[in-house]
């Protein structure tokens, strides 16, 4: 633990004359340790082989494959359509780097341009593996000897691929930048080339509905049976029932059935006014006269009295011949007289002139008369018309009643009838966007476009030899000068605990006959000056005493 501390006290009070004298003290150390550490990496910079890069741009633009609805789906809430862009851009990027586009590119290549050796150390490989026996093709399952191997030169050259593409994409940008290194710079550009058109046509299977167009194409001949069918279970059922539309003729049902009870309300008060009318007219019809005398005239001659004198006149004229003929005394003279005597009588009873009247009929009988018959025929008609109205209302309750029996058969077929309509019109939207999508696919038509063609570069990307070379020598250098450091520090921590360990009589100085101090008060560089100074003293002194020539050894630096 003691000597621990030692240790880090004498790397503490590490200070610039201490290096420079490790430095000096391990010069030729210190210069074969860097020559030997540049060299070694200039040489393996002079090996390594150029890497060229190639770089293309891909944009992603705002289009159809953004902004529409698989035809499959139900759109739902909408999300931010920045949100939704940004992720489309690093789900492409993630996509770019993924193994179905690394087989295509070997596809499109092929195994055998990616795989060929182009470097020393891709032809050394080959030479080796060459060189080493063949233990044959193996075989898996169901694969032959040929399939194996074409599959490990299909991994290799993924795995080729893979470690040559480079996907960056901007913050806050909608593009995608592909790189490819290789040690080949016109397979550098292909594989980036590749990448860019393989994805082009990636892009638009990944969002392509297989199936969609042929789906939404058979239920649009579906539904539009469906619909058909229901329109005309629909139209049967009203020509059956004699509705037109249900929801109509209910209307239509209770304006006339307000309209009826309204009329028939009206009608009654009048046909009771009119019955009144009748009862009153009668009534004032007993009390007035028929007919009412007009004119009157006096002393008018009776017909009847002059016919009665004419006849008197020619019954005296007859009997007085008779009286002449007989006797007075005679029976038939005194009967005869006194029949003359009553006929005067009678006639002179009768008036010599009368009073002539003459009546018309009266006026107020007579409109009394017609506005009684005028009341009876309006009472007649009222009651004609309140019982029409009755059978009106009787059927219009009738008809009620049947519309709400037959409603629900004819809402029923309506409702189908108005979803499969829906369901055809959906159906027919979607298979036009879904035929619309499914030209555009089949042209190919992508939202991310090519903005920039890979590059060929015929000049190297890496390594940037001069810089590392400079790295290297700086690496030597301070390997270099670690190790003086070192030595010298595990020269001094080795006396300190070789003090450490000794006996008493170990701390007199061999050279000057002293007691030497403590090794814990002394630091490190000191330990060292010390013993250096002893080991230069030895030399010019040539002693050859033994014992203390045992002693300077075993100080001196190892």
């Amino acid at each position: 633990m003691n000597v621990n501390r030692r240790q880090n006290n004498s790397w503490a009070s590490l200070s610039v004359a201490d290096l420079i004298g490790s430095v000096r003290r391990h010069l030729i150390s210190v210069i074969l340790v860097a020559t030997v550490v540049t060299a070694a990496v200039v040489a393996m910079l002079l090996a390594w082989p150029n890497q060229y890069r190639s770089d293309g741009l891909m944009y992603v633009r705002l289009g159809r494959m953004a902004l529409n609805v698989d035809p499959t789906a139900n759109p739902s809430a909408g999300v931010s359509l920045q949100e939704s862009r940004t992720s489309e851009v690093v789900s492409i990027a993630e996509m770019l780097g993924s193994r179905e586009i690394a087989e295509r590119i070997v596809q499109q290549l092929g195994a055998d341009t990616l795989l060929q050796p182009r470097t020393w150390i891709d032809r050394s490989i080959a030479r080796l593996r060459g060189a080493m026996p063949s233990k044959g093709g193996g075989t898996w399952g169901d694969m032959t000897a040929e399939q194996c191997q074409a599959q490990v030169d299909l991994e290799n050259a993924v795995r080729k691929v893979h470690e040559s593409l480079q996907i960056s994409m901007p913050r806050d940008a909608y593009t995608v930048s592909v790189g490819a290194k290789f040690s080949d710079p016109i397979v550098a550009q292909q594989i980036a080339q590749a990448a860019m058109d393989q994805y082009a046509l990636y892009h638009v299977e990944a969002h392509r509905a297989t199936g969609s167009f042929e789906f939404f194409e058979q239920q649009v001949q579906n539904s539009r049976e469906k619909a058909a069918k229901a329109q005309q279970n629909l139209q049967s059922a009203k020509n059956e029932l004699g509705w037109l539309n249900p929801d109509t003729a209910e209307k239509t049902l209770s304006e006339r059935f307000v309209n009826v009870e309204v009329a028939m309300d009206e009608t009654s008060g009048q046909l009771a006014e009119a019955e009144r009318t009748v009862i009153e007219l009668a009534k004032q019809l007993d009390t007035v006269d028929q007919w009412i005398p007009v004119e009157k005239t006096s002393g008018v001659a009776s017909k009847s009295a002059d016919d009665m004198r004419t006849q008197l006149y020619d019954l005296q004229v007859q009997q007085n011949d008779e009286l002449a003929k007989i006797m007075p005394s005679h029976p038939r003279y005194r009967m005869l007289k006194e029949k003359m005597e009553a006929n005067s009588k009678i006639v002179d009873g009768e008036e010599k002139g009368r009073e002539v009247s003459r009546e018309a009929i009266n006026p107020v009988f007579q409109d009394l008369q017609t506005a009684h018959s005028a009341a009876i025929a309006k009472a007649a008609g009222l009651k004609a018309k309140h019982a029409a109205l009755e059978s009106e209302l009787t059927q219009i309750r009738e008809d009620v009643e049947r519309l709400n029996r037959d409603s629900a058969r004819l809402n029923e077929l309506a409702w189908e009838a108005k979803i499969a309509e829906r369901d055809y019109l959906e159906h027919t939207r979607r298979y036009d966007e879904a035929r619309i999508t499914h030209d555009l696919d089949r042209e190919n038509l992508s939202d991310v476009s090519i903005v920039q063609d890979a590059s060929l570069n015929l000049k190297k990307s890496s390594p940037s030899r001069a810089l590392l070379a400079i790295v290297g020598a700086f690496l030597g250098l301070s390997l270099g000068l670690l190790q003086a450091f070192l030595r010298d520090t595990g020269d001094a921590t080795g006396r300190s605990v070789d003090r450490e360990f000794a006996g008493p009589e170990s701390r007199i100085d061999p050279i000057h006959g002293d007691v030497a101090a403590p090794s814990w008060t002394k630091g490190a560089n000191q330990i060292d000056a010390e013993h250096v100074a002893q080991s230069r003293d030895l030399v010019t002194s040539g002693a050859s005493n033994t014992n203390s020539h045992s002693a300077t050894e075993s100080n001196l630096p190892r």
